[in-house]
């Protein structure tokens, strides 16, 4: 398995799309967005569309409302934003975590970053501590293996994608994990679980996101996850390109429909289904199964932990 050091290093693959493809993109996808949001008469300020909102557009359109409500505290939530730091250290350091534990050598940035996350790791039983600071290790070593030497190639952590189609009046956004090479740049998302259909999407949207910012296509989205550990990269071409344009334009329509739901104090329309045992609204959805609603009461601390990379309607 090639780790993402070698895949940066490889570059784009034969089929990647050139500048023109891209402007030409960006055209056609902003006017097809306008006839979207023109006749829509929402709140002031652009349409936000992010990675999150795309999945759960795709989920389903009554699922976009959990994204006002706070995600608990819970361990999956902490590793996943101490996993997102190691990637960084990694990027810039080969001294992290030294001779600490990757858990021990992390707190100090976690108390500056989310300190109530901090507080939460310390409020935990000797023995649940303990738990944590072993599962992070472990996912800390294997992330170092999976990254390779990246400190070798250009790149920033945690770099923010934002796009104003101001003649549509959207916004599309999304912070990656990292961002490495020069030119076709790879992005890369880590994940402390396991492979989801959905990273397919989440990668789409972020090679999408570099193209319309940069006009130069991302040469690849990598995404990296930890349970059991895996690289795997997805490749941008003219195609993929095309399809997560396309899905930016159903999740564009959901969420204008979503806001007339909302303001016509109506319930948005549903499409129950397994995921409705993880979704954020499953308590108050009227048409979600009473079997979900019992579920997830059970696994509320199990959670997958998501970006939360939200911005205004």
């Amino acid at each position: 398995m090639a780790t993402v050091e070698e895949l940066t290093v490889a570059g784009p693959g034969p089929d990647h799309p050139g500048v023109g493809v891209v402007l030409d993109l960006r055209t056609w996808l902003e006017a097809e967005l306008r006839a979207i949001t023109e006749p829509w008469s929402g709140p002031g300020g652009p349409l936000g569309i992010t990675k999150n909102r795309v999945l759960a557009a795709a989920r389903c359109p009554a699922s976009v409302l959990a994204e006002a409500d706070d995600l608990p505290l819970s361990a999956p939530l902490v590793i996943g934003s101490v996993v997102d730091m190691a990637a960084s250290m990694l990027l810039v350091s080969d001294k992290v975590p030294g001779t600490a534990p990757w858990l021990g050598a992390l707190m100090p940035v976690l108390h500056q970053t989310d300190p109530d996350q901090a507080a939460f790791i310390e409020s935990l039983s000797v023995e649940a501590r303990q738990e944590l600071r072993d599962l992070v290790q472990e996912k800390g070593e294997r992330l170092a293996r999976l990254l390779g030497d990246v400190r070798s190639i250009p790149g920033t952590a945690q770099e923010m994608f934002r796009v104003e189609l101001s003649g549509a009046g959207v916004s599309l956004s999304g912070r990656a994990d990292l961002v490495l090479g020069r030119g076709a740049r790879t992005v890369v998302e880590v994940k402390s679980g396991a492979v989801r259909a959905a990273h397919v999407d989440e990668a789409g949207f972020y090679a999408l996101l570099g193209a319309l910012r940069d006009g130069v296509a991302p040469a690849s989205t990598v995404v990296v996850t930890l349970d059991p550990g895996a690289v795997t990269e997805y490749p941008v071409t003219v195609d993929s390109l095309e399809a997560s344009a396309q899905r930016v334009l159903t999740t564009a329509g959901v969420l204008v429909e979503v806001d007339r739901a909302v303001t016509a104090r109506a319930w948005p329309v549903t499409s129950p289904s397994d995921f409705c045992v993880w979704c954020g609204v499953v308590q108050r959805c009227p048409d979600a199964p009473d079997l979900a609603r019992a579920e997830a009461e059970s696994v509320v601390e199990l959670r997958e932990p998501d970006d939360r990379d939200l911005e205004p309607w």
